[in-house]
């Protein structure tokens, strides 16, 4: 599936954690699992987010990249890089 970043599609995800989460008003994080952690990470910048930590392997197994949005929504974007 394409990532898209449109309006309408923020509204979208702002509207359903809004109705998953009601009683919480503060930013969220996400943990996104990719198979193209480094193509996720250019397309956010390119969109606007601001780097936390640039696509790296992490001792745990994973490739990681952790991003912030405008809204100040951390994303984890995440791929296991070894088996298990």
């Amino acid at each position: 599936m394409p990532f898209r970043n449109d309006q309408q599609t923020q509204r979208r995800v702002a509207r359903c954690a809004e109705a998953l989460f009601p009683c919480l008003n503060r930013l969220r994080t996400f943990y996104l699992h990719t198979d193209d952690v480094d193509a996720v990470y250019h397309r956010a910048l390119a969109a606007g987010a601001i780097s936390i930590v640039p696509p790296a392997d992490q001792p745990f197994g994973d490739r990681l990249a952790i991003l912030q949005d405008p809204a100040g929504n951390r994303w984890f974007a995440a791929k296991r890089s070894v088996p298990g």
